[in-house]
């Protein structure tokens, strides 16, 4: 009699879209693997497990946009960063000079 060939079930989808899931890349049915918030957003992480209907369960981090940190330019004199107020992680906005002071005004993108 011949010998079936039994493979391990691999999960090719589930994982949320928009997140950090490179430790679910080649899971199978029973394993396990975390999936993240993508830098520039809180650190957010959750756990899915490779299931045997080949898919992953779990329930997705809440990932939230980190906002742009302007605490370290506040203290400049002349600075104004009104225009990067609300800005958030990967936005670029402008750095300007206040009224009375000169200056070159300087593009910036959040990290």
């Amino acid at each position: 009699p011949t010998t079936p060939l039994c493979e391990k079930i691999k999960c090719k989808s589930g994982v949320p879209e928009g997140l950090d899931n490179s430790s679910c890349i080649d899971k199978t049915a029973g394993e396990w693997c975390l999936v993240e918030c993508l830098v520039g957003f809180n650190d957010g992480s959750a756990i899915f497990e490779c299931q045997k209907d080949a898919l992953f369960h779990g329930v997705a981090p809440d990932c939230v946009k980190l906002q742009c940190d302007l605490a370290e330019l506040m203290g400049v004199p002349g600075l104004n960063t009104s225009a990067c107020d609300e800005t958030y992680a990967g936005d670029g906005c402008e750095l300007t000079c206040q009224d009375g002071y000169i200056g070159d005004v300087v593009s910036m993108e959040c990290g």
